[in-house]
């Protein structure tokens, strides 16, 4: 447990059913409280916790901050309800667990009679033993998960790697298929013009020049001519030469001579 005998005091201002009221507030966490007290303030349900705290604050009085763990709240309101201590519980919902802190605002006057409750019913009590052991577990659950991991030798390292590579160029192929169907560089190219060409600056492949529409046309035409060229220069197939018979002479009979009767 922490009492605020020796923090300094921390006076905070809070608009309570109309009027401002300053409560000064004392304690080792009375500065990290105002938040927490701010908070309980603000609610719309009008909680018993809630009523409790506006009374103390409106009392004037000196009020202190104590701190507690989780666990041995129950044990404390218990306690507290006995010796007559009015307390208001400032509990954040975020936090849990039986460790946790839980900050008591009371009144100073009080502080004898908590402290009192404190050393009896020893609360607040750290259990050394119980943390390093806790520790120890912590620790052996870390290196059992460390140990349940897969260690992966190089070898396996570098298969995956290869193994990966391939798959990526392939997705990259299957995601643009306009690449595969235009072909910039057409097979009767390849025919005609070489593979590189030099230049000034260096060696230029052949994939790095881009032919105009224009050439590409020009250059079809070309072929298509000079294949039609090819095609009328190949010798026809010489038919053989049919032999003429010897013409034979017919003897015709001449035709008989008309005689002009003379009329008398």
């Amino acid at each position: 447990m922490t009492n605020g005998g020796d923090a300094a005091e921390q006076v905070v201002r809070l608009s309570l059913e109309g009027f401002e009221v300053a409560a000064k507030l004392s304690g080792a966490a009375a500065k990290n409280i105002a938040v927490l007290l701010v908070s309980v303030l603000k609610q719309e349900q009008k909680t018993k916790g809630k009523a409790r705290l506006t009374n103390m604050i409106k009392s004037g009085k000196e009020l202190k901050v104590f701190s507690i763990p989780n666990k041995d709240l129950k044990k404390f309101t218990e306690q507290a309800k006995r010796y007559g201590v009015l307390y208001c519980v400032l509990r954040d919902k975020n936090t849990k667990g039986d460790n946790v802190p839980i900050d008591i605002i009371a009144r100073a006057e009080d502080a004898s009679k908590i402290q009192r409750i404190v050393e009896r019913f020893e609360l607040g009590k750290v259990d050394k033993a119980a943390i390093v052991t806790e520790s120890q577990k912590a620790v052996e659950k870390r290196e059992a998960l460390e140990k349940d991991k897969p260690t992966k030798t190089k070898n396996e390292i570098i298969t995956e790697e290869a193994v990966r590579k391939p798959i990526q160029k392939e997705g990259y192929s299957q995601s643009n298929p306009t690449v595969a169907k235009t072909d910039k560089n057409p097979p009767s190219r390849h025919d005609s013009e070489p593979v590189d060409m030099q230049t000034d600056k260096g060696t230029v492949s052949d994939r790095q020049r881009k032919p105009s529409v224009k050439a590409k046309l020009d250059r079809y035409k070309a072929q298509s001519k000079q294949q039609k060229e090819a095609e009328r220069k190949e010798p026809e197939v010489s038919k053989p030469e049919v032999k003429n018979a010897p013409a034979q002479t017919v003897h015709q009979q001449p035709k008989p001579k008309s005689k002009n009767v003379k009329e008398r």
